[in-house]
C-alpha cells in the first residue's frame, strides 16, 4: 500500500475515533440524565452507549473533512488544520457540557427552555408571570442558583485557558502521530466493539422475550367517574367502557394526583407525587423511571399515540413535552390539525393508529393511547355532538362547547354569565364526546375480541383529572382540588388474573397505583423509588391492607389536598399561581370536609374538628419531598399541637 493511502486510511481512522469519543461522551450524558445504572436498568443502559456509538456513523462524516485536508494539504498545514478541527470539537462539547449540565439541575432540555423563554417573554402577560416565578424560585432556591453561577463561570474562565493552551501545543507532532498503525489497530478495535454490542443485543432481544401480556392503557382526557355508566351515571354515555368494566375490575374512589394534564400524567406514568415535577408545564425530569422504560427494560416494544397538545414529545404552546422517554415510537402526528377541525383531538385517529400498529408488532408491547376527548372544546361530530341535548338555542359559546371562553371570565373574578339551561347543554355536550370516545374503544376491544387477543391483553382505562360544572362556582379544571375535578374513573380487564365483575368499593386509590399494578401483572418488580402500590392484591381480597389516603396537588394555585376516609383537607398558601385566578385566592388556608355527611364538599368543618385537621396536615406534609415540604412548613397557617410538632421534628420534616 502506497504511503499516500496508508496516510489517508490513517486519518480517517483517526477521525473514526475522535468521533466515537464524541458518541461515548453522548452516552455518558445520557446514562448521568437517566441515571439507569444506579436504578438497575442494565438493558437501557446497554441501549444507551450502543446507541451512543452508533451517532459516531453520524459524527465521522462531520470530522473526516478536516483530516482529509489535512492530507490533501502539505504537511506544514496538518497541524493547523488539526488545531480548528480540535476547536471545533472542543466547542461543540463546552455548549454540550452547558446543555447537560443545564437539563441536569433544571430538568428541561436546553432548546425546550429556550422556546419557552422566547414565547414567555414575547407575551406581556406570560413575562409578568415569568418573571415573578424567577423572582420566587431564586428566593426559595438561593443555594442552588448561587451553584449555577459558580459552575457557568468556571465554564466561561475555561474558554480562555484552553485557547492559551492550544496555542503552546505541538500540533504538528500530533497530526503525523496520526499517521501510525496503532491508530488504524485501534480504530478496528473500536469498530469491532460496536459491532459486537449491537449483535450481542440484537441477539438478547429475540432470545429473551418477556412473558408477560400485551398492555393497552387509555387515557381519555378530563373524563369525570360519575359520567359513566358503570358508575351510576343516569345517560348511556359508556356502553364500551361499562363492559371494560364488567368483564374485570372497577375501582368506584380513585383520586387523581393533579387536575390538571401535564403534572397528572406524569405523576401515573412515574407512580410519583405530582411535587416531583417542577410546574404545570415543565418537561418530565429524564431522572424519573418510566412505565415505559420499565417495560422496556425487560424486552417489551413500546409505542404512544397521543391526540393531546400536551401529550407530546414535541415542543408545543401548551407543553415542553418529553413524555416520548422509554416510547420505542411517539406518534404524536393525531395531535396536529386546524384549530377549526377535529383532528387535533379525534379519537378516531388514535384508535385506527392503534389498530394498525397492533396488527403488524410481535407480542409482547404496551401501548400508550391517549384521546383528547372529552376536554373541551366539545365540539364532537354529529350524531354525538347533538345526541343529549338537541334542542339548545342560547349563547353561541355555549352552541360552540367553549368552556374555556368562561373559564377565564371567572378565574379573573367576573361573576358568572352562565344559567342552568347553559350548564345544561355543556354538560350534554360534554356527555357526546364521552359517547364519541367510547364508540372508538369498542372498535379496539372488537378487534382483540376477533383476533384472539382479548385473553392475553390487559386493557386498562383512566382519566387525568375530571371537569367543573360550577358545583363550586368554576368550570373547566386545573384551579381546586374538589372531587369533581380528582375522582377519575379506573376499568381493568385481564381475564387470567382479574375476575369478572370485581368491584372494590370503599377503599381509596390514587393513579400513581395504576403503574405498579400493571408491572405486577407483567412480572416485572416495581422499582424502589416508585410512591405507588400494586391493587392486585385488592383485586384479589378487596378486604386486604392497603394505603387509607391520596395525596393531590395543583400548581396553578399552589393547593394541595389529602383525602382519608372520610376526611378530605385541602391546604393553599396561594403564592405561587400561575394564573390570574382572584376567584381561588381568596380562598387561601387550610379547609376540612365530611364527606359522608358533605359530599359535595359545601360546609368546611375545620374549626369543629382542628385534631382531625392538624393530622390531616401533618399526614401532607410527610407525603411531600423535602424541598416543597420545607416551604410549607415555612409558610405554616395552622398552628400544631406539640405532639404534632415532635412527631414532624423525629422524622425530620421540622426542625
Amino acid at each position: 500500500m502506497s504511503s499516500r493511502k496508508q496516510s489517508i486510511l490513517s486519518l480517517s481512522a483517526a477521525a473514526f475515533l475522535l468521533a466515537a469519543f464524541a458518541g461515548i461522551l453522548v452516552s455518558l450524558a445520557g446514562l448521568l440524565n437517566h441515571g439507569y445504572l444506579g436504578q438497575g436498568m442494565y438493558r437501557l443502559a446497554a441501549m444507551v452507549l450502543r446507541d451512543g456509538l452508533n451517532t459516531s456513523f453520524l459524527f465521522f462524516p462531520l470530522i473526516l473533512p478536516f483530516f482529509l485536508l489535512a492530507a490533501a494539504f502539505g504537511r506544514d498545514s496538518k497541524g493547523r488544520l488539526l488545531q480548528l478541527g480540535a476547536a471545533f470539537v472542543g466547542c461543540s462539547l463546552l455548549v454540550f457540557s452547558v446543555g447537560v449540565l443545564f437539563r441536569r439541575v433544571t430538568n428541561y432540555s436546553f432548546l425546550s427552555a429556550v422556546r419557552f423563554l422566547h414565547r414567555s417573554l414575547s407575551d406581556p402577560e406570560r413575562k409578568e408571570f415569568l418573571l415573578a416565578y424567577l423572582r420566587d424560585f431564586v428566593s426559595q432556591n438561593t443555594g442552588l442558583v448561587i451553584q449555577i453561577g459558580a459552575i457557568l463561570l468556571v465554564t466561561l474562565l475555561l474558554i480562555p485557558a484552553l485557547v492559551l493552551l492550544s496555542r503552546r501545543l505541538d500540533w504538528k507532532g500530533a497530526a503525523d502521530s496520526l499517521g501510525g498503525t496503532r491508530t488504524r489497530t485501534a480504530a478496528a478495535l473500536l469498530l469491532t466493539l460496536v459491532g459486537i454490542l449491537n449483535m450481542a443485543l440484537f441477539v438478547h432481544e429475540q432470545s429473551s422475550r418477556p412473558e408477560g401480556p400485551d398492555i393497552i392503557l387509555i387515557y381519555m382526557d378530563a373524563l369525570r367517574a360519575d359520567h359513566l355508566g358503570c358508575y351510576g351515571y343516569h345517560r348511556k354515555t359508556s356502553p364500551s367502557i361499562d363492559r371494560l368494566a364488567e368483564e374485570g375490575a372497577l375501582f368506584r374512589t380513585v383520586v387523581a394526583q393533579a387536575s390538571s394534564t401535564f403534572p397528572s400524567v406524569h405523576s401515573t406514568l412515574t407512580s410519583k407525587y405530582a411535587s416531583s415535577f417542577l410546574d404545570a408545564h415543565a418537561c418530565l425530569p429524564s431522572k424519573h423511571l418510566t412505565l415505559a422504560e420499565c417495560l422496556k427494560n425487560h424486552g417489551y416494544r413500546t409505542l404512544a399515540i397521543s391526540s393531546s397538545p400536551v401529550v407530546t414529545k414535541s415542543n408545543t404552546a401548551y407543553s415542553l413535552g418529553g413524555f416520548e422517554q422509554g416510547f420505542d415510537l411517539f406518534d404524536e402526528s393525531v395531535a396536529h390539525g386546524t384549530e377549526w377541525n377535529w383532528q387535533w383531538r379525534n379519537p378516531e385517529g388514535v384508535i385506527t393508529k392503534a389498530l394498525e400498529w397492533i396488527e403488524v408488532t410481535d407480542s409482547p408491547f404496551f401501548l400508550f393511547l391517549y384521546i383528547m376527548d372529552p376536554h373541551s372544546d366539545y365540539r364532537c361530530p354529529e350524531p354525538y355532538h347533538s345526541r343529549f341535548d338537541p334542542d339548545y338555542s342560547g349563547k353561541e359559546e355555549v352552541e360552540k362547547g367553549q368552556m374555556a371562553y368562561f373559564a377565564d371570565e371567572i378565574l379573573k373574578g367576573s361573576e358568572s354569565t352562565l344559567d342552568d339551561r347553559d350548564m345544561d347543554h355543556f354538560e350534554a355536550l360534554y356527555d357526546g364526546e364521552i359517547a364519541y370516545g367510547d364508540n372508538e374503544i369498542g372498535k379496539l376491544l372488537r378487534v382483540l375480541d376477533e383476533t384472539g387477543r382479548s385473553d392475553d391483553t390487559l386493557v386498562l382505562l383512566t382519566s387525568d383529572h375530571g371537569e367543573e360544572f360550577l358545583e363550586h362556582g368554576g368550570v373547566h379544571h386545573g384551579y381546586t382540588l374538589f372531587n369533581e375535578v380528582i375522582r377519575v374513573p379506573l376499568v381493568l380487564r385481564y381475564p387470567p388474573a382479574i375476575p369478572k365483575g370485581t368491584v372494590i368499593d370503599g377503599r381509596i386509590v390514587q393513579s400513581l397505583d395504576v403503574v405498579p399494578t400493571i408491572l405486577d401483572i407483567a412480572g416485572i418488580e416495581r422499582p424502589e423509588t416508585m410512591q405507588g402500590e400494586s391493587l392486585m392484591p385488592l383485586i384479589r381480597d378487596g378486604e386486604a391492607a392497603f394505603r387509607e389516603y391520596a395525596l393531590s396537588e395543583t400548581p396553578f394555585t399552589d393547593m394541595k389536598a389529602v383525602t382519608r376516609g372520610k376526611w378530605k383537607y385541602i391546604y393553599s398558601l396561594g403564592t405561587k399561581t400561575l394564573a390570574p385566578v382572584e376567584r381561588i385566592n381568596q380562598s387561601r388556608g387550610a379547609r376540612l370536609y365530611n364527606l359522608d355527611e358533605d359530599p359535595g364538599e359545601l360546609r368546611d368543618v375545620s374549626s369543629e374538628n382542628p385534631e382531625i385537621a392538624r393530622d390531616l396536615h401533618s399526614l401532607l406534609l410527610r407525603l411531600l419531598p423535602e424541598a416543597e415540604r420545607t416551604r410549607l412548613v415555612e409558610n405554616q397557617e395552622i398552628e400544631m399541637h406539640e405532639a404534632v410538632k415532635e412527631q414532624l421534628k423525629s422524622l425530620g420534616y421540622l426542625q
